[in-house]
């Protein structure tokens, strides 16, 4: 392999490795802020008549695609469990977007039913706190904006202290190829 040929493929695998370092940082704290957000909502509002199973986290999608090179992060209905009997969109919309704990429409707003367990009338009205969703949202961007370049360099410098020795091999190899350069070898017969 030339020298050329070495150096960039040193710089394509010091590229990579931090990109893919990078990428799962990315991963694991959106979940973390996942789990954070739903743990939030829940801890603003006690139920008192029905019982969470904790798959509101569901709704956000955090993925690693491209062999660990890129990372895609989605909320949407579509991602969650069908965990519930009146269906994701309802429960995407209503608690995950609109920050609501339960209830159903009725009169311009959203109701409990009452009495349990038969909800034939409608009762108080829900509560309705900070959504998920703009917990994720909101925490999201405080981490992109703030730690993440503080992680970014970390990142960066372990990747380089891992690579030290063949960068320092290989600058050695430039700076003898560059000694080279220029001298004369005169031979006579």
């Amino acid at each position: 392999m030339t020298l050329k040929e070495r150096t960039n493929n040193f710089a394509d695998r010091l590229t990579a490795e931090i990109n893919n370092r990078l990428v799962f940082k990315q991963y694991n704290k959106a979940k973390e802020i996942i789990d954070m957000a739903v743990n939030e909502f829940y801890g603003a509002y006690g139920p008192i008549y029905y019982d969470r199973n904790g798959e509101l986290g569901s709704f956000a999608y955090p993925q690693v695609i491209g062999g660990g090179q890129e990372f895609s992060f989605q909320l949407g209905a579509e991602f969650g469990d069908d965990y519930h009997r009146i269906g994701n969109q309802y429960i995407y919309n209503v608690v995950f977007r609109q920050g609501y704990h339960g209830g159903a429409k009725h009169n311009g707003g959203y109701y409990w039913r009452t009495p349990i367990p038969y909800f034939t009338y409608w009762g108080r009205r829900a509560v309705k706190t900070t959504s998920p969703r703009d917990l994720i949202v909101m925490y999201w961007n405080a981490y992109i904006t703030g730690e993440y370049e503080q992680d970014k360099q970390t990142i960066m410098q372990q990747v380089i202290q891992k690579y030290i020795a063949e960068f320092q091999e290989i600058m050695k190899e430039i700076t003898e190829y560059n000694a080279q350069l220029g001298k004369v070898t005169t031979q006579y017969n």
